[in-house]
């Protein structure tokens, strides 16, 4: 049985901008690569998970 992820990178990052942070946290770098990107990248190693919707 094959399953899709659901990669959530969405949000206006209103409680990271009241930090002083500009950028939503899904496009913050974490280890040279954006968050969303990251976790996209860990569900492609998934050998059930056939795509992902984001």
């Amino acid at each position: 049985m094959h399953a899709w992820a659901i990669v959530l990178a969405a949000g206006s990052g209103t409680r990271l901008a009241a930090a002083g942070l500009s950028t939503a946290k899904q496009f913050i770098p974490h280890r040279g690569a954006p968050l969303y990107w990251r976790s996209a990248r860990t569900f492609a190693t998934v050998a059930r998970v056939r795509g992902l919707v984001f």
